[in-house]
Parts: C-alpha cells; structure tokens; sequence
C-alpha cells in the first residue's frame, strides 16, 4: 500500500487499533517510525501533522491544502510540493510496491 493510502486512512486506521486489530497497530507503529526516521524539517512535520494526523485535519484534497495554505500563510502549491516530498520520504521504508492488506 502506498503511504498516501495509509495517511489518508489514518483515523479509521487508528479506530482499528482501539478495536484490537493487530494489523492496524503494525501499520501504526511503522508509519509513526518512519515518520521519525524520515529527517523531516519541522515545517514539513506541521504540514503533515494539519494534513493527516491532527484531529482538525485539513486533509490532502485541494480545498484542504488551500484552507491550510491560507492558515499557514503560504500558498497552496507549496503545501502540495510539501506534501509531495514527505509522501515521498516516507514511503521509502516501505518500498515503491510495498502492500499492507487492511481491508
């Protein structure tokens, strides 16, 4: 599974784990290690913290990245290049074909 699928899915992942699913802690526990072990710069952690993780979550679509672009004071092509580069990084770990069956 790519990592877009993971960061996207991530609550309903996370509500999983609460449920006793012990896949959804494997892919929790992996994705918060690369995570920190990615080297993101603390701009690119804020950006995908708003995007994913925190609970107000902007999300990843477009009106998501121009709401966050707008609280962030910067422009939404930079939360998309952002985004881009620490998908990218993280998904390294887990290699391009790397699959994770959660459904």
């Amino acid at each position: 599974m790519k990592i877009r699928s993971i960061l996207q899915d991530y609550h309903e992942i996370c509500e999983r784990r609460y449920n006793g699913d012990y896949d959804a802690v494997c892919m929790i526990l992996d994705l918060h290690t690369a995570i920190e072990t990615a080297n993101l710069t603390d701009r690119q952690r804020q950006i995908l913290n708003l995007t994913y993780l925190d609970g107000q979550c902007f999300g990843d679509e477009r009106g998501g990245q121009a709401e966050l672009a707008d609280y962030l004071g910067v422009s939404r092509q930079y939360i998309s290049a952002t985004l881009s580069r620490v998908r990218r990084k993280l998904q390294e770990p887990y290699g391009e074909e790397a699959e994770y069956d959660y459904y």
